[in-house]
């Protein structure tokens, strides 16, 4: 039975945060997990998070490709992640990832300045 799609922008970090994209699919547990470790580490490093449904008919490129990997997380349209690195991982890897990218971020904003 196919579920509707749960593609779309879960929240909003402030101007020049990181832009998380968290690609899932409905009743991905592990992908749950990391998504709730993502929204108690925005205090900490503040970012955007994006949902991509691997399942919605568009994507049937990424659905071939991470179909096995999920959760897989891209950061500011790089990959940094997938359930091999995740499944074991505590949230300060998570953490560490979001501020390499995080400023990763601001020194380009800088640089632009």
């Amino acid at each position: 039975q196919r579920h509707g799609s749960v593609s779309g922008l879960l929240w909003e970090g402030p101007p020049g945060s990181a832009r998380v994209e968290l690609f899932t699919k409905h009743g991905c547990s592990l992908c749950e997990t990391v998504k709730g470790t993502l929204s108690r580490l925005r205090a900490q490093v503040p970012h955007t998070l994006v949902q991509v449904d691997i399942t919605d008919p568009d994507k049937v490129d990424i659905w071939d490709e991470y179909r096995f990997e999920i959760p897989v997380i891209h950061i500011n349209g790089s990959y940094v992640s997938s359930s091999d690195d995740i499944s074991e991982s505590d949230p300060d890897d998570l953490l560490e990832i979001l501020r390499q990218h995080a400023s990763d971020e601001t020194a380009v904003l800088s640089e632009r300045s």
